[in-house]
Order: structure tokens, then sequence, then C-alpha cells
């Protein structure tokens, strides 16, 4: 039995990583208002083209020296945002409130009018309970708790940008950028 992720993916913008050309700065451009820039060290962000600097999306891709490949997460750089991390180019396995470190609490993630989905006290959910609602949503809303504050913080923020994230960090895990 396949996996729909792959599908998901093409959902998100198949068109868009075929016009994402590298260019010897690091620098891609897509055809859909989305730049990336992704650097020696495994970091890269995904701006606005051509309103930059206005990142909306960060990309982080350590180096595994045991294996050495890269792997990768996603996140949005407005506080309270979410984190998706993947374990191959195309399956994502995480996704995390950003900020949320209460050890005794779980935090909260929202797609739109979907329901919300409580997540475990590290703040993170299961891929798979939300990259459907993240393919077609327009806005994640999170609630997170910070320390040992019994306040939650929460925030609202645009998905705009995930598809081209998504797009680099597939490709950067399959070893298709190179400096």
């Amino acid at each position: 039995m396949s996996s729909p992720i792959p599908v998901f993916l093409c959902a998100l913008g198949c068109l868009a990583a075929f016009s994402m050309p590298l260019r010897a700065d690091g620098f891609m451009l897509s055809g859909d208002g989305y730049a990336a820039s992704f650097e020696e060290n495994g970091e890269g962000t995904i701006a606005t083209y051509p309103a930059l600097p206005y990142s909306v999306w960060g990309i982080s891709c350590p180096l595994d020296e045991k294996t050495g490949r890269r792997m990768c997460t996603i996140y949005q750089l407005a506080e309270g945002g979410i984190g998706v991390g993947f374990k191959s180019p195309t399956v994502p396995e995480r996704i995390c409130v950003i900020g949320h470190d209460a050890e005794d609490l779980p935090g909260m993630i929202m797609i739109d009018s979907h329901d919300m989905i409580t997540t475990d006290n590290d703040g993170c959910i299961p891929a798979g309970k939300a990259m459907f609602q993240l393919a077609t949503g327009s806005r994640v809303a999170t609630k997170r708790f910070e320390g040992t504050s019994s306040e939650a913080s929460f925030a609202s923020l645009p998905l705009q940008g995930l598809p081209a994230a998504m797009i680099v960090a597939g490709r950067v895990m399959r070893g298709a950028l190179h400096h």
C-alpha cells in the first residue's frame, strides 16, 4: 500500500518544485511569489518575493555525521508558529508548536475552522493528524505554555509559503541542493 504523502506534497506545489532552480549563491525563485535561500550550514529561509526580506519560514537541515544525510525541520518565523519535522524527503513526521516547553501541560493546534488538536506535553502531534488540513488550510492557531507558567499564549498565523518550504526541505534531504 503506498503512502498518500507524496500526493499531498504534489497538492502543495509539484509544479513549483520544478521551477525553483538553485543559483550559485544558494538562492531559488518559485513561480508562486516565494524565494528560498539555503546556506552551506544547512540553514535557510523562505521569503515573499519580490518583497524581500520578509521571511515567512525558516529551514534547518543539519548534517547527520553518522549517515552523511540532512534531516530537515521547517518552521514559521513568527512567535507561536509551528514547526514540521521530516523523517524522509516526502514524509513529515511531527508538527510542533514553537515555544511550547511546559513539562506537564499540552498545547493545541487548530487549522482554519477544524477542531483543535491537543498536542503532547512537548507541544507536538504526529504529522498524519493534520497534514491534510495544512495542505488545504490558510491559517494555523496555536496555544502554548512556556516554562512553569500556567498562563497560555495564543497565536494565529497564515500558512503562506508552506508549500515552498516543504519543497526546499525535500530537495535538501534528497541531496538536490549542493554548494
